[in-house]
């Protein structure tokens, strides 16, 4: 059995329907990790959490911490339910810590704030804050910075920010791998997520304009995209990232023109709008990303 994932230190999560196995699989990994002399804890997620909850109110938080922390393969087995756990469990054990209070021992390297950049959607944000809060909890002092894609490169190769959480292929390559190659910037490590970036509609507006996703059917239908703010062009809404739209639509020839939208949340307050009226809308959207878990498209 291939445990390659204790060794690169990644995690593994089992998910599926009660009784195809992933019990049985999870006491296989860690049988075959205790025959190769791995450290190995095998445990449910209800009583991890209560050890954990139980040594904060005896104040034994750090102890218990350091007890999670000895094996090279923790595997934590947790009852089928409607919906799968979203985070590895290392991450959970960081935000636990942090929400305790814990105080960890090696002090700060230097006074001086952490530079953590801010940009402008919603996964980035959130990453951004709790790396903040983890810095702070370790004792550095941070400072958030609101900072343009196109401005942010200049700012970290200078040292004038230092951390940036998300580099989005679609964006950000160039100037990324050219920093990186040139020394200026390090990566600290690629996630495994898929991305992908579209122009995404509801499934029901194929009903209505045949020949979809074909985006040729899309250039014959402008027409039922036609907007107030558009007419008598077709309305394609992005975001307020920088993305060749426009480039696009005049490439293709296509009768539509782009309004953008100040942040994420009016992409989906629109969205939702549309949906709710069945009426017909074609906007940004990427992948990892909420709306095809709600929607139909």
């Amino acid at each position: 059995m291939d445990l390659f994932f204790i060794h690169e230190k990644k995690d593994l999560i089992l998910m599926g329907n009660t009784g195809v196995g992933k019990s049985y699989l999870a006491k296989c990994f860690a049988y075959a990790a205790t025959q190769s002399s791995i450290k190995t804890l095998f445990t449910t997620a209800i009583d991890m959490i209560n050890h954990l909850v139980a040594a904060k109110a005896d104040h034994s938080l750090v102890k218990k911490l350091q007890y999670y922390q000895r094996p090279d393969l923790i595997e934590v087995w947790r009852r089928s339910v409607s919906k799968p756990p979203l985070f590895p469990m290392a991450f959970i054990i960081v935000l636990i810590c942090n929400l305790a209070n814990v105080s960890w021992s090696q002090p700060p390297e230097s006074s001086k704030p952490i530079k953590i950049i801010i940009s402008n959607w919603t996964s980035q944000i959130a990453l951004s804050k709790i790396i903040g809060k983890i810095y702070i909890k370790m004792g550095y002092n941070i400072e958030y910075q609101k900072v343009s894609i196109s401005n942010q490169w200049g700012l970290l190769s200078r040292g004038l920010a230092d951390v940036q959480v998300e580099v989005w292929e679609g964006t950000m390559t160039k100037m990324f791998e050219k920093l990186t190659t040139e020394g200026k910037v390090v990566s600290a490590g690629t996630h495994d997520a898929k991305t992908r970036e579209e122009w995404w509609y509801p499934a029901y507006v194929e009903k209505v304009c045949p020949g979809l996703p074909d985006w040729k059917a899309l250039k014959r239908c402008y027409k039922l995209f036609i907007n107030p703010k558009t007419a008598p062009k077709g309305m394609y809404l992005g975001g307020p990232w920088e993305k060749p739209d426009m480039v696009r639509i005049r490439a293709l020839n296509m009768n539509f023109l782009v309004i953008r939208a100040s942040n994420g949340d009016e992409l989906g307050k629109n969205l939702d709008k549309a949906i709710k009226e069945k009426s017909p809308i074609v906007i940004f959207n990427w992948t990892p990303n909420w709306v095809e878990v709600h929607f139909n498209s």
